[in-house]
């Protein structure tokens, strides 16, 4: 049976979201490296050569940036993190030998947000490094409130993208990040794609023009500051004559993002479109879907993997892509399982889940979404660790009710419930910067993807456990899984 196209794009983005993140070069010792003096260097502020944002901030601050790709208000495709922002720039490679001295430096604020960073890519969306908010350097000393945790936002970074081939990336600081090439690369590139991460800023974006129609809500997205400027620095010439021009150097960016906008925007569209539709109807069997194990968590590891767990049926190795080490922009320091929920498991029945909260000292934040599988993978809701009340009687623990659409149990919090959403729904648990001694995260499980037994144990009593209650059982507090435990 040939998989639709549609279902092969939401496989794509499926794989997105649910990888364990690889290791990096954000793992290894980033120190402070050395520079030509800055008396010796001129510069270009290449951040509007192109405008990417098509309309949307074409106000000349950010015209290289993609448009903002974000939880609260793009929802379908990119399989987002509802709190989460994200953006796109390509930055051409600088050949050494013909931009000799030369390189591109992302410049800007430290954002008021719980995380921040920068991952570089290639061409095919594979990692080549990445900076986390904890290994950005200030510039000139500045403050950088992610080492400090003083919760000041506005100390100046600057980082310098130095281009490379993998045998030459030896020395990572906290003022640069490596480009170029990657892996077993025996030339450079033509393009770098870094990609600019935020989660959780401050206040809360959807919020934004209900608290204050005069707010720029693209700033409070943003973490209260603009996004970073991009530059060309390059050796200082006898005569500023004999330097490139801005149109010189405008010249090397592409005329288009790499990802196709026009694109995304239609498929959101339609998404949007579909999305109460498909909300409003979870009682009728969806063709093809029969999760292997169903209301078990697991890790994705490749495009089949992931479709034969909600739709096995559906796949055709034939039209798979192969996978790609690394690849489709993914996030180093986020990782993630799934399970698929069945809503018709029993009438008017509630998938309970419930887990130790991990905490903050070993997962720097952790959400819960709920996917739509067959409209563009769309996000339906989502809830964040700072949404979710500790249960009543042990408050090291917590419980989160997903059920039929406006029939929230009266002893369930409003903020602790999530409708279905869909009749083929797949819950992402996003675990975000976990700590080196947190022995649970699942970045350390090293069993099988279908290992579901394995990644039960690996996670503990951090592993959610899921069971399906009737309301009367719920209200009554008579439906309470065992956290770490799979509910046969």
């Amino acid at each position: 049976m040939r998989i639709p196209k549609l279902f092969r794009l939401c496989s794509i983005i499926t794989l997105t979201v649910t990888a364990v993140g690889c290791e990096s070069k954000a793992d290894k010792e980033i120190y402070v490296d050395s520079m030509t003096p800055a008396a010796e260097l001129a510069e270009l502020d290449v951040t509007n050569c192109r405008n990417f944002n098509l309309g949307i901030n074409d106000d000349g601050r950010s015209g290289n940036w993609s448009p903002p790709y974000d939880g609260a208000y793009f929802q379908a495709v990119l399989g987002p993190d509802k709190y989460a922002s994200y953006w796109l720039t390509p930055i051409p490679v600088l050949n050494p030998q013909d931009f000799p001295g030369a390189h591109f430096e992302i410049r800007g604020q430290f954002p008021k947000s719980r995380y921040f960073s920068f991952h570089n890519n290639n061409d095919a969306g594979q990692v080549i490094d990445v900076r986390a908010d904890t290994e950005v350097l200030g510039y000139q000393s500045a403050n950088n409130p992610f080492v400090t945790d003083d919760e000041v936002s506005g100390g100046e970074y600057r980082l310098r993208i130095i281009d490379a081939l993998p045998a030459d990336q030896t020395n990572p600081a906290g003022d640069m990040i490596y480009g170029g090439a990657r892996g077993d690369d025996d030339q450079l590139g033509e393009m770098n794609q870094l990609v600019y991460r935020i989660y959780d800023s401050a206040p809360d974006p959807k919020a934004c023009t209900e608290t204050d129609p005069s707010l720029d809500c693209r700033d409070l997205h943003q973490g209260l500051v603009g996004l970073p400027r991009i530059y060309y620095v390059y050796p200082a010439p006898d005569s500023p004559q004999d330097g490139p021009t801005l149109s010189d150097i405008c010249g090397l960016f592409p005329d288009a993002l790499g990802m196709d906008v026009e694109a995304l925007e239609q498929a959101e569209a339609a998404a949007d479109k579909a999305a109460p539709v498909v909300a409003a109807d979870t009682n009728h069997r969806v063709p093809g879907y029969d999760p292997v194990e169903p209301n078990s968590w697991f890790v994705g590891k490749n495009f089949q993997q992931i479709l034969n767990q909600g739709f096995p049926t559906f796949v055709d190795d034939e039209e798979m892509p192969e996978d790609v080490e690394g690849g489709f922009y993914m996030n180093t320091h986020s990782n993630y399982i799934a399970a698929y929920l069945t809503p018709m498991a029993l009438k008017e029945g509630y998938a309970v889940v419930r887990l130790k909260r991990p905490a903050k000292e070993d997962v720097r934040y952790f959400s819960f979404m709920l996917h739509q599988t067959l409209n563009f993978c769309y996000l339906h809701d989502g809830r964040r660790d700072n949404d979710l009340q500790n249960d009543p009687s042990n408050s090291d623990y917590l419980t989160l009710v997903i059920g039929p659409l406006g029939k929230r149990p009266y002893s369930v919090p409003e903020e602790n419930y999530m409708d279905y959403g869909s009749g083929s729904p797949v819950l992402l648990m996003r675990w975000l910067m976990p700590s080196d001694g947190f022995n649970h995260a699942p970045n350390k499980f090293e069993g099988k993807a279908e290992d579901y037994q394995g990644l039960e144990e690996h996670l503990g009593e951090y592993y959610p456990a899921i069971s399906y209650c009737g309301r009367q059982q719920i209200d009554l507090g008579k439906c309470t899984p065992l956290a770490g435990y799979i509910q046969h």
